[in-house]
């Protein structure tokens, strides 16, 4: 690994030498190397990839014997243990996943005479799952004990003198949880060998941000907690943004990049100041604002442009000002001195193509020492207050054009990735336009032609050629447009529906009307019934009850595209048409529904209706909803779909179970 990491440093030097000359020969061996070493790298990589299941081997016996000790009765269950992450992340999550699950056993999971007393199995389950998503790898720790009580959480805060009562009163639930991971923090009543001394989670969370992860929670009080690690798949070779500030140049890891913001000079009074903090008004939300010739001690430069690299940490964001952006290039990560490893900004360091030396930064030790995430959490807490009192229901989308079609979008969390290809990658199978994608083949569907058709087809014609690939199951789809316009996070308002073929409708997004893309159209006009042709399994059936059509139109697309089957209803009277036509699996129910209430009562009063599922969609998750298993918020759509099955899940068990018993 060491050899191929100096390979790649010299495959950099080579390619920054080549850029600086005119020279064919040259520049054809340079990229013939940068071929092969991408593809040595790759291959080395996967030799150093691991299951996760060897450190999960050992978690059995864990539980086991934690359980015994404590009374407990604790069944593990496992999901994901082929997913392989590199050997030095392996090893450096073995003990804090250690300690979580002991953590799950002893907090989590009550004694079976409670667990009875409360009318749930003598037995707890705890769900371990692990899968990768956007480039990195996602584990899962999931109990469904008694939960976590956020007024009992910050009692104990303030009881041991971690968190003034001032600032305890402005915590939301969600900053109140992440309480759990002060140093010095417990809950229990008394010192065990499992627990009670107060060390533990918050070591879990700093050996995670270590090695550039996050950690996540939620819980549902009396029902469940689950603790999601984000961690990146290797720690060796990554890509990174080269900036530049000063004379220096430092390397941020792309995995903490959201995007780029250039502001001209006519521009550069969008940097605003509240309460002495500078904030740039991104798509109508404040963005708290470093600068990392402050944090560094350099002195500022003038220029006429600024340029803001929008930052992620802790599932918060903020912008650092930088002097230049220069390019982006895969770095090997080299391990600072013992001398320098108590400087919280800097992540590592690596060789550039120049060879001179270049710091890594970290992007959490850079927020937290510019004090923006502070900023940021007064920030959202404001913004969230506001949202809730005009019932403003905000979005994340992606917005492109194509063809005589200026601005469409779709919901970001249905799109896998983005790509370019070059004219000369598109071949044809079938009298289809595809593409060798990732080992396997990828359709092309031109947007333009299926929106309009007959129309002249210019999203193939473009060089290169810009693509939104969406993913189903195993299988993959990409929508060729002529340009990506940005990423918008907004309230859809002014909502009109359309009648034209592959659209859902218009509203206002970022104060300009936008069409809406109905994905379902799109795949069934270039491949017939795609739910039927996918690997995706079927998964049930859902009524979603909905006052809007237009948001029906969104929520439905999300659902089919998980595999469920989904019936429409604008009111309780359709509701129970569908209820009565056919077998509901679970129902979801938006909160605007002018007769929700009614709707619950009625269904439960269905011969069958009581253990059929109910999920509450709302535009807040925190509210709750009588009647109702769960409540979520409509357009989480990740919780929304964790909810569907952990519910049909539970429903399904004792069936099952019972077929069984019938079975034997």
């Amino acid at each position: 690994m060491n050899l191929v990491g100096e390979l790649v440093l010299a495959r950099n030097q080579v390619l920054q030498f080549n850029s600086q000359r005119e020279d064919v020969a040259l520049n054809a061996t340079s990229q013939r190397l940068n071929l092969i070493t991408t593809e040595l790298q790759e291959g080395v990589m996967k030799t150093r990839m691991q299951p996760i299941g060897l450190v999960w081997n050992k978690l059995p016996r864990l539980v086991r014997d934690v359980s015994h000790s404590l009374g407990r009765q604790v069944q593990l269950e496992m999901d994901g243990a082929d997913t392989e992450l590199d050997k030095t992340i392996i090893e450096a999550i073995k003990d804090p996943l250690t300690h979580l699950v002991r953590n799950a056993c002893d907090h989590g999971i009550e004694s079976p005479e409670e667990r009875v007393r409360q009318g749930k199995p003598a037995h707890g389950t705890l769900h371990l799952r692990a899968y990768h998503e956007g480039g990195q790898v996602n584990i899962e720790i999931s109990d469904d004990g008694a939960g976590m009580d956020v007024e009992r959480l910050k009692q104990k805060a303030v009881e041991k003198g971690l968190c003034t009562v001032d600032r305890i009163s402005r915590l939301n639930d969600r900053e109140a949880l992440n309480l759990i991971f002060l140093p010095g923090f417990s809950t229990a009543k008394e010192v065990t060998n499992v627990s009670g001394r107060g060390v533990g989670m918050d070591v879990v969370k700093s050996n995670i941000e270590r090695i550039g992860g996050a950690v996540d929670i939620a819980t549902q009080p009396g029902e469940w907690t689950t603790v999601k690690l984000k961690i990146p798949l290797t720690l060796a070779i990554i890509p990174g943004l080269v900036v530049a500030s000063g004379h220096g140049r430092f390397v941020i890891p792309q995995v903490s990049l959201l995007e780029l913001i250039r502001l001209d000079a006519s521009s550069t009074g969008k940097i605003e100041h509240v309460h002495g903090t500078p904030v740039y008004r991104r798509r109508g939300n404040l963005l708290p604002i470093a600068f990392l010739s402050d944090i560094l001690g350099h002195p500022a430069t003038a220029a006429e442009t600024v340029n803001i690299v929008v930052l992620q940490a802790e599932d918060r964001q903020f912008g650092l000002v930088v002097d230049s952006v220069n390019d982006t290039q895969e770095i090997v990560v080299k391990p600072l001195g013992k001398q320098l490893k108590g400087l919280a900004i800097y992540a590592g360091a690596t060789i550039m193509g120049d060879g001179r030396v270049a710091l890594i930064l970290d992007v959490l030790g850079i927020g937290r020492q510019s004090g923006v995430l502070a900023t940021q959490r007064e920030t959202e807490r404001v913004g969230t207050q506001r949202a809730a009192q005009v019932g403003q229901e905000q979005q994340r989308l992606l917005l492109f054009r194509t063809g005589a079609f200026e601005r469409l979008a779709v919901p970001l969390s249905l799109v896998s990735r983005l790509e370019e290809f070059t004219q000369g990658a598109i071949e044809y199978a079938g009298n289809h336009p595809v593409i060798q994608y990732r080992g396997g083949i990828l359709p092309l569907i031109p947007l333009d032609s299926v929106l309009a058709p007959g129309a002249p087809d210019t999203s193939l014609t473009n060089d290169p050629i810009q693509v939104v690939v969406f993913q189903d199951g195993d299988r993959s789809v990409g929508v060729a447009v002529d340009r990506i316009l940005d990423i918008i996070e907004d309230s859809v308002t002014v909502r009109k529906q359309s009648d034209r073929p592959g659209l859902l409708g218009a509203a206002v997004i970022g104060k300009q009307v936008t069409d809406f893309v109905d994905l379902k159209t799109v795949f069934t006009a270039a491949f017939g019934d795609w739910r039927q042709t996918s690997s995706q399994p079927r998964r049930g059936s859902v009524l979603l009850a909905e006052a809007s059509t237009f948001v029906r139109g969104l929520l439905r697309i999300e659902l089919e595209l998980a595999g469920y089957h989904v019936s429409e209803a604008a009111d309780t009277a359709q509701a129970m048409r569908a209820m009565d036509q056919g077998s509901i699996d679970l129902v979801l129910a938006a909160s605007n529904l002018p007769d929700a209430t009614q709707l619950v009562e009625a269904i439960r009063r269905r011969p069958g209706g009581g253990t059929v599922p109910m999920v509450a969609l709302t535009t807040d998750s925190a509210s709750t909803l009588d009647g109702f298993d769960d409540c979520q918020s409509k357009f989480d759509r990740t919780s929304v779909l964790r909810s569907i099955e952990r519910l049909a899940t539970a429903v399904n068990e004792p069936a099952q179970r019972e077929l069984n018993m019938e079975a034997r």
